[in-house]
């Protein structure tokens, strides 16, 4: 799985998350992916739905333990514009950092330079 999330990301240069299904089928399942955040920070913040455990896993061991890919976040209008699947659920806004809210927050990852 990690080999197919880097060939995207090196083909692609940048990929909404919730693209990762349309480009890698057999990431979908049912499990959440949740931004990783410090003790204290709100946990509720989503960042994508409806995968497997094995894409979660090879996600974060590409980004927090290879450190091969990053992630930022990104304005909604970019995820509508690339026709990308959003979310109908909050937006994540800097007032929820602090807060146990769901929220979803929309993030373009790409190979760290």
């Amino acid at each position: 799985m990690k080999q197919k999330i880097l060939e995207l990301l090196k083909e692609r240069r940048e990929i909404n998350i919730t693209d990762f299904h349309s480009f890698i089928p057999e990431s979908k399942g049912e499990y959440a992916m949740y931004m990783p955040v410090k003790p204290g920070l709100n946990q509720n913040i989503l960042w994508m739905a409806e995968l497997t455990q094995d894409f979660i896993k090879a996600f974060n061991e590409l980004m927090i333990d290879e450190k091969l890919i990053e992630w930022k976040p990104t304005d909604i209008m970019c995820y509508m514009f690339d026709g990308s699947p959003i979310y109908n659920m909050k937006l994540c806004e800097k007032k929820y950092i602090k807060k146990q809210v769901k929220c979803w927050l929309p993030i373009v990852i790409t190979l760290k330079q």
